[in-house]
């Protein structure tokens, strides 16, 4: 996203300048494939919660190396994914944003678009949130009444309705505004705008939000106040 800001500021300043080649097309790709990816993250993230509750007898499914390998396959399956748009030419250049993009008179690619990063990632979530809620349910009262069982179920609960919200806050103006165009064949002046600062808004909030909910990344900075507090008696002593 950055990226593409300096392309808009490039053509501001240099309106004469036309930055219609394939380096703009391939840089629309690799952001959507960027975006792909954030949505793709949260199916990881809630696979591994899945992971944890239902399979925690299979430590095979809950090492290091088998989530690298997973995020690695996340990738892959964001460039393929994406390469529909971009062999379909669907990437095209807006010339009053001055950068390449699919438009939204292209009714067909921001629909494969849309149902690619937004639609299936968020239908995954929700199957795994409501299978989620469904084993919990079944779990017998024994189990569930052990404190930190029930800590846990409620925590994961949360984290996947909180990641299902943040999905849908990232993509709903680029879908309020496809259905508005084609249900009035009328196009949001602001359209182009609204989108790129919804974007890049999810984006931020994803990765802060992603800090708080991850486990692991909080062990890191809690590990990190620890060594900083330790050095600190170190040299009060």
């Amino acid at each position: 996203m950055f990226i593409t800001h300096i392309y808009n500021l490039y053509g501001d300043i240099y309106s004469h300048v036309s930055i219609n080649n394939n380096w703009c097309q391939l840089l629309a790709y690799f952001v959507n494939v960027c975006f792909c990816a954030l949505y793709y993250s949260c199916v990881l993230h809630s696979i591994f919660r899945l992971v944890r509750v239902v399979f925690y007898k299979l430590k095979i499914l809950q090492s290091t190396h088998f989530f690298l390998i997973n995020i690695g396959i996340q990738w892959l399956s964001s460039f393929i994914l994406i390469l529909c748009n971009l062999l379909n030419k669907d990437y095209e250049y807006l010339p009053f944003q001055y950068r390449c993009w699919i438009s939204f008179e292209n009714i067909r690619g921001l629909l494969i678009a849309t149902l690619i990063i937004y639609i299936c990632p968020l239908l995954t979530i929700l199957i795994i949130y409501i299978y989620l809620v469904q084993h919990i349910r079944r779990t017998p009262r024994i189990l569930q009444r052990r404190q930190k069982a029930n800590e846990r179920d409620l925590i994961i609960m949360k984290r996947i309705i909180i990641l299902v919200l943040i999905m849908i806050g990232i993509g709903l103006p680029t879908v309020s505004i496809l259905f508005i165009y084609i249900i009035t064949n009328y196009l949001i002046t602001m359209a182009y705008h609204i989108q790129g600062l919804s974007m890049s808004i999810g984006v931020f909030t994803a990765t802060i939000c992603f800090a708080f909910i991850t486990p692991q990344i909080q062990e890191i900075f809690t590990q990190k106040q620890r060594q900083v507090y330790s050095l600190v008696v170190i040299r009060i002593r």
